[in-house]
């Protein structure tokens, strides 16, 4: 065969193995094509039939639905439960029997051993709620806020017993917030100033407007906050004992605020606390010495003795606690 045969012929092969490649991508870009238009159709397709679907819902979809709705509401019946669980009772009280209850409450709550003339409150220590103690007649304006202050003193008194419990000395001072006194004042102002308003509804609003006051900015509408301080005198070991029972307490219970100082001069106390040592050891020491005549007769021991600090000798803090109590409503 010639030479020239053999270059046609290789330059014929060469073409037609590009005819081939050729071929081969242009099918493969028709197939890829087709395919693309089928799904770009079907997906057009999709959206004409929601777009064009009517506006009620499936039955699918409202069986769906309702299968949700009774899933969330027996979630939110557990929760609901979860937040009662650690809530006080309050129920609604009148006027008059707010003030039997108050009473009693702080009877009983005064009447606990401390370091104040054997009582753990000073006489006429009524607990934050003075206005309507020591004397007075004076009654909450209506059920609702006679209501709210029924649970504030129960609030009070299971922090108070929570104290007890730790073993602190004396109690100083209660506070709370006194919504029942800004209630008050501004019926009084508005008497003043027009009568011609209606009593009934500005009570109304004036009790909604101080239920979102103890709202806390941040937190959800149905959670509440109510802010109580109480001042105290312990000792060191009944503070961190009062400290752990009040955080673990129920209902919700935050210490926002601890401030303490010593209630006396620490080196005074310690002195004082070592010369009562000195003097009970001496005391000891004769009794013994007097059963035992020649023990009497050896000279005494040098004895030298360094102490740091002592629970005993320790003084007295004056505690000062901002105490945040939170509810949880509409759950």
């Amino acid at each position: 065969m010639k030479r020239q045969q053999i270059v046609l012929i290789s330059i014929g092969v060469v073409f037609l193995l590009l005819c081939l490649g050729v071929g081969f991508f242009l099918f493969s870009s028709i197939s890829e094509k087709d395919e693309a238009k089928e799904s770009f159709e079907s997906e057009l397709d999709k959206m004409e039939r929601i777009v064009n679907a009517k506006v009620f819902p499936s039955v699918t979809n409202a069986v769906q639905v309702n299968r949700d709705e009774k899933a969330v509401a027996a979630w939110l019946e557990r929760v609901s439960g979860l937040f009662r669980q650690g809530e006080i009772a309050s129920p609604v009280q009148t006027p008059s029997g707010f003030k039997q209850n108050l009473q009693s409450t702080v009877t009983r709550l005064a009447s606990h051993p401390g370091q104040n003339q054997g009582k753990v409150a000073a006489p006429n220590f009524y607990f934050g709620f003075d206005k309507y103690l020591g004397g007075s007649s004076e009654l909450p304006p209506d059920t609702n806020v006679a209501t709210r202050l029924s649970y504030r003193l129960a609030v009070i008194e299971k922090v108070c017993n929570e104290l007890y419990e730790a073993g602190i000395l004396e109690i100083k001072g209660i506070t709370r917030e006194l919504f029942d006194t800004a209630v008050k004042n501004e019926e009084e102002e508005e008497t003043r100033e027009s009568r011609r308003n209606n009593r009934r509804n500005r009570r109304n609003r004036d009790s909604a407007e101080s239920d979102r006051a103890v709202q806390t900015e941040g937190l959800p509408a149905f959670v509440k906050k109510q802010s109580f301080g109480f001042e105290f005198i312990a000792r060191p070991d009944s503070l961190f004992k009062a400290l752990n029972r009040i955080t673990r307490m129920t209902p919700y219970t935050t210490l926002s605020k601890v401030e303490f100082s010593a209630s006396s001069d620490s080196l005074a106390s310690y002195q004082q606390g070592l010369n009562e040592i000195d003097e009970r050891r001496k005391t000891e020491t004769q009794a013994a010495d007097s059963e035992n005549p020649l023990a009497a007769q050896k000279p005494p021991a040098e004895e030298r003795r360094i102490i740091v600090t002592s629970p005993d000798l320790e003084p007295p803090l004056t505690v000062k606690l901002s105490v945040d109590v939170y509810t949880f409503e509409g759950v």
